[in-house]
């Protein structure tokens, strides 16, 4: 497949970089790093549908049906699981979307916070190297998972006028219910350009790989 050319490209030339790389670290001037480390960037929270998706994927009967499907018809049983669902039985895990989002919330305040205070303190230096040939070692770039053909419908059909406004102002997981709902009512025929994309972009990256 194109994704696994990609994949074996992608080692040909990073074992060709470790090869070449000199065996050097970056310098930098003296400093107390105790004061100046920099704060992580809060991780984003999960949609309702994710963290239904997490949930649902541990229970043994759902774990069995996902066994040795590809990623798409993974992605076609648990839509199905999501959108046959009622407001009741999703409550919970909208309730863990907002509980999430509004702890998110308060660390991206103190993230904010904490790296401005990183930013005034840190000092003025750039790490520094020993003098190589940095045209003959670039390392290369681990290609792009492929998305998913659920992913590249999602992305097509948000371009579409009437979908957009039906999208528009609607929540993050109402957003995902639309998509979800649309993609379930397409048949196996209007599925199968996405799912042929899909094939098409994973030989490509495992060629890159």
């Amino acid at each position: 497949s194109s994704y696994e050319k990609e994949m074996e490209k992608y080692r040909t030339d990073l074992a060709e970089w470790e090869r070449q790389r000199p065996d050097t670290k970056p310098l930098l001037e003296p400093f107390d790093v105790t004061t100046i480390k920099e704060p992580y960037e809060p991780k984003k929270c999960p949609s309702s549908y994710s963290i239904f998706c997490a949930d649902v994927k541990t229970k043994p009967h759902i774990k069995e049906e996902l066994k040795g499907k590809s990623r798409s018809e993974r992605a076609d049983i648990l839509s199905k699981l999501w959108h046959c669902m009622d407001d009741d039985q999703k409550r919970p895990y909208r309730k863990q979307e907002a509980k999430l989002q509004s702890s998110y919330e308060k660390e991206m305040e103190k993230y904010r916070t904490d790296l401005a205070e990183w930013e005034r303190q840190r000092p003025d230096t750039k790490p520094l190297l020993e003098p190589f040939d940095v045209t003959t070692i670039k390392e290369p770039y681990e290609p792009k998972k492929c998305p998913s053909s659920y992913s590249i419908f999602c992305a097509d059909v948000k371009t579409k006028p009437h979908i957009k406004e039906e999208l528009k102002g609607k929540s993050r997981s109402e957003r995902a219910d639309i998509l979800s709902k649309l993609w379930h009512c397409m048949d196996d025929d209007q599925k199968r350009p996405y799912r042929k994309q899909e094939a098409k972009l994973q030989s490509s990256y495992e060629k890159e790989m």
